[in-house]
């Protein structure tokens, strides 16, 4: 794998937590899942 140098090319990582959307993309869905993870409960995953 290449090095990269983030001071001139930073990456940007997306990870989606829902599939609970509006507007964000076609298989969206307006509620979301009751096996989703609540905000508290994602927060705590991405920091630890």
């Amino acid at each position: 794998m290449p090095s990269s140098d983030f001071a001139t090319n930073p990456a940007a990582v997306i990870w989606e937590t829902t599939r609970a959307c509006r507007h964000c993309r076609a298989s969206a869905v307006r509620h979301r899942d009751v096996g989703e993870l609540n905000t508290s409960e994602v927060t705590h995953y991405i920091i630890d």
